[in-house]
């Protein structure tokens, strides 16, 4: 459901044409509001409480098991620039 909303502000189609029409409409509409949206958004990586909670998860677990497998999905974030 995820993929399908972010492919509704793509200019493009998946076969690399440009949306035409109310697709064209929907794409540039939603894009400008992510762009106004993502504006107020701010993210500050504080990397020394990652590395120290992530230590205490490892030692209570064990690195490799499975509950550090979960909090690492769950504590980062891969950004794709």
């Amino acid at each position: 459901m995820r993929k399908q909303k972010s492919l509704l502000s793509n200019p493009y189609n998946l076969d690399g044409s440009e949306k035409t029409g109310d697709d064209a409409i929907i794409a540039k509409e939603l894009s400008e509001f992510n762009k106004l949206v993502s504006e107020h958004i701010k993210y500050k990586t504080d990397k020394a409480k990652y590395d120290a909670d992530r230590a205490k998860v490892a030692s209570k677990y064990g690195e490799g098991s499975e509950e550090l497998k979960l909090w690492e999905n769950r504590n980062t974030v891969e950004k794709y620039t």
